[in-house]
């Protein structure tokens, strides 16, 4: 498995729990708005694995407003 962040601490704390659960990952520091970095994310996770099967992207931008205001 591989897992992408653009928080190198946050990812190292997951990979770490993974791996203390059996799973082997590997962690890649990137940010999905640039498209080199997406690039590098596909090629090591496909070097080290020889296939990807699923490639999911959850990156997403958050807004917070009341039920009662138009937004």
């Amino acid at each position: 498995m591989a897992q992408a962040a653009r928080t190198t601490s946050l990812l190292e704390e997951v990979a770490g729990e993974c791996e203390r659960r059996g799973a082997r990952i590997i962690a890649v520091r990137t940010d999905v708005g640039d498209p080199d970095q997406c690039r590098h994310l596909i090629k090591r996770t496909a070097n080290t694995f020889a296939r990807i099967d699923t490639l999911v992207n959850s990156a997403g931008v958050g807004m917070t407003v009341r039920f009662d205001e138009d937004f």
